[in-house]
């Protein structure tokens, strides 16, 4: 939930976060996608490394 918080705060810069949190930008991106489109509570449903 961080990472995605973190990433819309800074105009979706799917880099940097992917940088400051050690992920792939790919995952950021999916994360980011997942929260727009079914909210924070399918984040919290699912093992974020998936």
């Amino acid at each position: 939930m961080d990472v995605v918080l973190h990433c819309l705060a800074h105009d979706h810069d799917y880099r940097k976060t992917a940088e400051q949190y050690q992920v792939s930008y790919h995952q950021v991106y999916q994360w980011v996608k997942k929260y727009k489109e079914h909210g924070p509570d399918d984040l919290r449903s699912t093992k974020l490394s998936s």
